[in-house]
């Protein structure tokens, strides 16, 4: 896989890699609209948001989005179970780089 080396340590051990029989996958995908300089605090967050989550029980999977030499390319990926759109939106929306205005997704 492209750029495996680049994935966080987080993804290495998931808690939960499946949804429950309630919920559905929602993908979130996002570009950054920031230089990497302004994103970099907020990613930091975000990883830490990810973490967070996953110690909660939830089902979640994230990363870069690389290019064809497997470099990060400015965005990332977010898989996600949940109940509903709108419960996955709810978690979506407390993402730091969402709330920070740092990506377009």
């Amino acid at each position: 896989v492209h750029g495996q080396e680049l994935w966080y340590e987080l993804e290495r051990k998931l808690v939960r890699t499946l949804p429950l029989p309630t919920e559905s996958w929602f993908c979130k995908t996002e570009t950054f609209k920031k230089s990497y300089p302004e994103v970099k605090p907020h990613l930091d967050a975000h990883k830490d948001w990810v973490k967070h989550l996953r110690a909660k029980g939830h089902c979640i999977t994230s990363g870069y989005r690389v290019d064809s030499q497997g470099k990060p390319g400015g965005g990332g990926l977010m898989f996600l179970s949940a109940k509903s759109y709108e419960d996955a939106l709810d978690v979506v929306l407390q993402d730091p780089l969402v709330q920070n205005d740092c990506v377009d997704w």
